[in-house]
């Protein structure tokens, strides 16, 4: 798939309308992740593969400008050379709701990178998940102690533990509290909930 720019002309400089517009776009065509990084250009995975949206590259007055423009700790973020992990929400045209996204803020070699990954807007049911039946009874049926979920970026982790969560709450009259950073799936809106969530951020 070769993406194209939902606007005629790449911008001199990208602003939040046009980020916004092209993750609008990324989220309808089912793209993973959108790549902006000082030093290149705008850039996205689809299946695993990255790609190339436009040619110019962005500077690191224009991603300052722009993480500010979405975050109140963004720019700061960039600033200081800091990783910075947040939430963020694009109007979903037509059909209401949102898309939503997984930002994180890095400095690289060339500068600041903001990488936003697409989160689907509920957890998915744990039969859905290629995971083998007996951990998954053993995640869902522990009731105290410490349990750790490890793996690299984009191999899972969120998705197992939110899955995990969203049986729980859905077979049990019990009180979660979650503590995320940031908040990626929400559970509020999943029908036929028997327990009650808080969420924190």
């Amino acid at each position: 798939m070769n993406l194209k720019l939902p606007f005629d002309v790449e911008p001199l400089v990208y602003t939040k309308d046009h980020l916004n517009r092209v993750l609008s776009d990324c989220a309808e065509r089912g793209v993973s992740d959108l790549i902006f990084a000082s030093g290149n250009p705008v850039s996205y995975k689809y299946h695993g593969l990255a790609q190339r949206v436009g040619s110019r590259l962005l500077t690191e007055d224009e991603m300052r400008s722009l993480m500010n423009s979405i975050s109140s700790n963004g720019g700061s973020a960039v600033l200081s050379g800091r990783d910075y992990d947040f939430r963020y929400e694009v109007i979903r045209p037509n059909r209401g709701g949102y898309y939503r996204f997984r930002v994180n803020i890095t400095q690289t070699l060339t500068g600041a990178s903001a990488i936003f990954r697409s989160i689907s807007d509920q957890p998915l049911p744990v039969e859905k998940l290629n995971v083998e039946p007996e951990l998954l009874r053993a995640l869902i049926n522990v009731k105290k102690g410490l349990v750790l979920v490890t793996g690299p970026t984009g191999s899972g982790k969120t998705t197992l533990l939110s899955s995990v969560l969203r049986e729980r709450l859905l077979h049990e009259h019990i009180h979660l509290v979650t503590f995320e950073s940031p908040i990626e799936y929400v559970y509020h809106e999943i029908k036929g909930l028997k327990g009650v969530v808080s969420q924190t951020e």
